[in-house]
């Protein structure tokens, strides 16, 4: 049982992550959601309904978490592919690095 006044944490299923991140490129290509930073709190309430119309319960805290650990993983994904000797493995769909890496 959760304490009072906690919230419930958000489950995210593989559709879920890639919906928020389409609706993340919606509102980033939407000048008046847009941000310097990102997008604005108008644009993570835009969000929060797309996701809701689609069964998904989180908030904008919840969504802008999600969205900051995605990019968090992306950039270590990257940073591990671009080392030397570092290549993908099609039939496990992962990074795979020599022994010398």
């Amino acid at each position: 049982m959760e304490p009072p006044g906690r919230k419930q944490r958000a489950t995210w299923r593989r559709s879920d992550e890639k919906l928020l991140l389409q609706c993340y490129l919606v509102a980033r290509n939407d000048a008046t959601l847009r941000s310097d930073k990102g997008i604005k709190s108008k644009g993570w309430s835009h969000i929060v309904s797309r996701l809701a119309k689609e069964g998904i319960t989180a908030d904008k805290d919840q969504c802008k978490t999600k969205y900051s650990r995605l990019m968090y993983e992306y950039d270590v994904f990257k940073r591990l592919c671009d080392l030397s000797g570092a290549g993908w493995n099609s039939e496990i769909n992962a990074p795979v690095l020599d022994d010398d890496t």
